[in-house]
């Protein structure tokens, strides 16, 4: 019985991380929208859907159609590390969750900054990065602190 649970446990993370492509907002607000991935030197746009205020949905998209709701992001190599760059149409500040893939295709988690209203942000790392997977797409209340976190 010991194997089996860890075994399963093992199976439902698999299960899951094959369907992540597409998250919806949960029951209790803790996870937004869907999931963006960025490889280098990149420009991907996403398309949010917003209901009574709150992004539900965020769909990955290869050009921008619908400039007032797709927030831009670009993603490079500089002599001193990687960059991403980050547009927000809309009229209140974004944040998300950022995750680095390494070259073996390991998460780690980095923080990353509100991208404020109507504005841009820039990120950078050190280091290379191959990958960026980007989710929680949430908007920032007016009481919730501007800081860089995960």
């Amino acid at each position: 019985m010991k194997k089996i649970i860890p075994f399963a446990i093992a199976l439902s993370a698999f299960i899951s991380g094959c369907n992540s492509a597409h998250v919806k907002e949960q029951s209790d607000g803790s996870l937004h929208g869907g999931i963006i991935t960025i490889k280098g030197q990149s420009k991907v746009y996403a398309e949010v859907t917003i209901n009574e205020g709150k992004i539900v949905d965020v769909t990955q998209v290869e050009s921008v159609l619908n400039p007032e709701k797709t927030v831009a992001f670009e993603f490079s190599e500089t002599e001193n590390g990687t960059m991403l760059s980050v547009k927000n149409p809309f009229e209140l500040p974004i944040k998300y969750h950022i995750n680095m893939v390494d070259y073996s295709g390991n998460f780690h988690k980095t923080s990353s900054c509100p991208v404020m209203a109507g504005g841009g942000a820039f990120e950078s790392w050190p280091h290379p990065i191959p990958q960026l997977v980007i989710s929680n797409f949430r908007f920032l209340g007016e009481n919730q602190a501007f800081t860089c976190t995960y």
